[in-house]
């Protein structure tokens, strides 16, 4: 027997019997990484599949729990993708037309510090027209070679 008598909070108990009713409830369960996805662009994709598919998110031990007390067949086997920044997705519909219609909905978002790119970028040789200053320090943490000629940066 512990000192303490942990108590849960009641939001967490009702979030995980809403989320755990919903799967029970819905023909298609599916996770979505919204690993930099922002807010507004998140609104977005909910208003486009607003009819057709409902997104909920929650924290990650909350989203497990669900999955533990759920009923539904095979959404068990979803605990082990519940990882980083995830989202429930829940549809009526066919799971393929819902890839399908996600897969052309796609839009790239702005890149933000400290992420890493899912594509190599190439810097082209040539003059930036960057007076010399700092930015030659950037350029170096970058391991992008350059010089000054001619009053300005050259790549």
């Amino acid at each position: 027997m512990s000192l303490y008598e942990k108590t849960i909070p009641k939001w967490k108990i009702d979030s995980v019997e809403n989320l755990a009713e919903t799967i029970n409830d819905s023909k298609m369960i599916g996770l979505v990484n919204v690993e930099g996805v922002g807010a507004k662009q998140l609104q977005g994709i909910r208003d486009s599949l607003r009819g057709s598919a409902t997104i909920k998110m929650s924290r990650n031990t909350l989203m497990i729990r669900a999955l533990e007390k759920t009923t539904k067949k095979g959404a068990k086997d979803l605990i082990e993708y519940v990882l980083g920044p995830v989202a429930f997705i829940f549809s009526e519909q066919d799971p393929f037309a819902l890839s399908k219609f996600l897969s052309e909905n796609k839009a790239a978002a702005p890149a933000k510090g400290g992420q890493i790119s899912p594509k190599d970028i190439i810097v082209p040789a040539q003059n930036t027209g960057v007076a010399p200053g700092p930015f030659i320090s950037e350029l170096a943490a970058l391991k992008i070679p350059s010089r000054v000629k001619g009053g300005s940066i050259h790549i």
